[in-house]
């Protein structure tokens, strides 16, 4: 490994395992995402056996089980160009990607990422985090050079750095709106709902955004939130923070245009709040995301994601007083977002 691809990754709130936990020519950098760890296994593709790195896989998964996270690993070969066993070096790097589709490879003496096809595109954001060559360590005199042991306070630095920031904010946003909602809540409500009666003027139609901060109680924001927060961090780390915004109001503008849209059919006024449309928008970029392989787990299976919003769609309908037609136009929106997006990303790829 270089000096700057351990910045980069430091920078993107990846830890490294301390020695006692490294195999030799084995470094190791974590991500910690709630009961998920993502472990990122950068070898020396001289020092590669299958039976070692299985037995490190078994250690690693065993100790992060005893305290109740699940290890999520991808497998980085480390090649270097000037050596004189290069070609041997790519031959094995080559192999275990044959072998395994969590598995790149790293130029050393490039710094350059090299995917091969059938690899994983993404890893929750890694690749963007490897690629991005902005990212460069501080010039610093070597005879200023200090040992840094890492201590609680580094730790918790690090986990709010690998936090997903525009998820953790859309979060924060909604929870201080509900609570001013106990003060303020006749006022907030009325200005904020969103329905097609409600809208008098072009200048009301900000009640599309407004109205997606807005709660009914604690128990409607307790269910958006979580689902977001969780869905979100993945979605997220995936497609960037940028991209993710964009997908998350455009996809809960859908879902209050699709609401429209039932109103002029059923001709009922129907007043709308909630984050659920956007919500729902998250879990259909991030079936995109599974289904073009940008995003793999064990967890994360398609005919499971599938499972699970037919399940809230179904539950939805044998309620009352919830926005189906929100739901299920910002489910479509997201994943109609996620699915470009993949494409575009697939794209771009290829034409590297």
């Amino acid at each position: 490994m270089t000096d700057k691809l351990e910045y980069r990754l430091y920078k993107g709130g990846y830890s490294k395992m301390s020695a006692e936990a490294e195999t030799e020519g084995y470094t190791v950098y974590c991500d910690f995402m709630q009961s998920l760890v993502n472990t990122v296994v950068f070898i020396d593709a001289r020092k590669y056996t299958h039976e070692a790195m299985r037995l490190f896989k078994e250690r690693v998964s065993g100790n992060l089980a005893s305290v109740g996270r699940n290890a999520h690993f991808l497998l980085i070969l480390c090649v270097d160009a000037n050596s004189p066993d290069y070609f041997e070096q790519m031959t094995v790097a080559k192999q275990v990607c044959s072998d395994n589709s969590f598995a790149w490879i790293y130029e050393e003496a490039f710094d350059e990422l090299v995917v091969p096809e059938g690899q994983v595109e993404e890893f929750y954001g890694l690749r963007r985090i490897i690629e991005d060559k902005s990212v460069v360590p501080p010039v610093v005199d070597p005879s200023e050079r200090t040992p840094v042991k890492a201590d609680l306070g580094q730790r918790i630095t690090s986990y709010i750095k690998s936090m997903p920031k525009a998820t953790v904010v859309i979060v924060a946003i909604n929870i201080l709106v509900f609570i001013l909602c106990t003060f303020k809540g006749d006022l907030l409500y009325n200005k904020g709902a969103v329905g097609l009666s409600l809208i008098q003027s072009p200048t009301e139609w900000y009640r599309i955004i407004t109205s997606m901060f807005l709660h009914a109680n604690l128990s409607h924001i307790f269910n958006n939130m979580l689902l977001l927060y969780f869905a979100g961090e993945i979605t997220e780390r995936a497609m960037g923070p940028r991209q993710f915004v964009a997908m998350y109001f455009f996809s809960g503008i859908c879902g209050s245009f699709l609401t429209f849209a039932s109103e002029i059919i059923t001709g009922e006024a129907i007043v709308v709040i909630g984050a659920s449309g956007a919500v729902f928008g998250v879990l259909g970029a991030l079936l995109a995301l599974v289904a073009y392989k940008r995003v793999r787990g064990a967890t994360l299976q398609v005919p499971r994601i599938i499972l699970v919003l037919a399940l809230s769609i179904y539950s939805g309908f044998r309620e009352t007083n919830v926005a189906n037609w929100a739901h299920i136009g910002g489910l479509v929106a997201g994943l109609i977002y996620g699915i470009i997006y993949c494409i575009i990303k697939r794209a771009k790829g290829q034409r590297a």
